[in-house]
């Protein structure tokens, strides 16, 4: 029996506010090529997670949000908002696969639980966006800016103005 309750969502919660990447997971199945992937994941606020797609036929993600709350966004291939939800407590999410995404949290920490189809394979995990800047990258945070304040219809990729001022 595995079970995750209060102690360790506050040990992940810490684990997250000392990472550089502001999220912390935890996993709940044993190994990445385990035919269902299971994973608790702690967000804390201004945790950046570059819009990505999954192009692989199983590559569908099922997320519920455990506590807090998190603002799921879509995008078109040139980076256009199509969606912009804020995802509460409780509520459900399906993610199809080649649907171009990110998350941000609301909250000074979320933490959601996602299931996905395995195995997980590191090369076919994910494909960045070219016009979203890399996790490690000097214009997240202006990025962020702009995902939390993102609109249907708004291109949110920086501009070369943007990021000049943002030096």
């Amino acid at each position: 029996m595995k079970k995750f309750c209060k102690d360790e969502s506050a040990r992940l919660s810490l684990k997250a506010l000392g990472s550089e990447r502001k999220r912390a997971h935890h996993l709940l199945h044993e190994s990445h090529s385990d035919k269902v992937q299971r994973l608790v994941i702690a967000l804390i606020k201004n945790s950046y997670i570059q819009p990505h797609y999954h192009e692989l036929d199983n590559q569908w993600e099922s997320f519920v949000v455990l506590s807090g709350s998190v603002k799921l966004i879509t995008f078109t291939e040139d980076g256009v908002v199509l969606t912009s939800e804020d995802i509460e407590q409780g509520c459900i999410v399906e993610i199809e696969p080649m649907t171009i995404h990110t998350l941000v949290s609301n909250s000074d920490e979320s933490l959601i639980y996602e299931i996905k189809e395995g195995p997980f394979v590191e090369n076919y995990s994910k494909c960045n966006m070219n016009w979203a800047p890399k996790e490690n990258s000097r214009y997240v945070d202006l990025f962020l800016r702009k995902l939390y304040l993102s609109e249907i219809g708004q291109s949110i990729g920086l501009t070369e103005f943007e990021k000049t001022i943002n030096c």
